[in-house]
């Protein structure tokens, strides 16, 4: 399985998809935003993931992506999505040459309901007193840790 995952950031000789990938995922985002009504231009990890999915669409015949129970569960509590991304998905067929499989646009809404979540979670604005018998040096790793 780790044998297939790829990284946009890995130096590949002669591969023109990069751009055109990384074009279509800027398309996607958009059009995934304005059908869901929810701006999410601006996370550059949902824009990374992402391209990187696609990425691996582009250099598979077809993607092997394992099943996995709890996007079941994702899915089922954002139901728009996945309806979001079929009805998106066409732009891309043409580069990829193959209709896309339903694992790999279950992928692209999970990835969507990813960025949804961490949207959510930035526009919560979180006022915490942190104490701790370790000193400003304890609190500060504590507050390093991102928790």
């Amino acid at each position: 399985m780790l044998e297939n995952v790829r990284y946009l950031k890995q130096k590949e000789v002669g591969d023109n998809n990069t751009i055109k990938v990384q074009f279509l995922t800027r398309q996607l985002i958009e059009a995934i935003s304005e059908e869901l009504e929810i701006d999410l231009s601006g996370d550059y990890d949902f824009y990374e993931n992402l391209s990187n999915h696609l990425f691996s669409m582009f250099r598979d015949k077809v993607s092997y992506l394992p099943h996995n129970d709890s996007f079941k569960t994702i899915i089922e509590h954002n139901p728009g999505v996945l309806e979001a991304v079929k009805k998106h998905a066409g732009m891309f067929h043409p580069y990829i040459k193959r209709e896309s499989q339903e694992i790999e646009l279950i992928y692209i809404a999970i990835h969507i309901c990813a960025a949804i979540e961490r949207k959510k979670n930035r526009d919560i604005v979180f006022h915490v007193i942190l104490a701790c018998n370790g000193g400003i040096e304890g609190v500060k790793f504590l507050v390093s840790l991102n928790v």
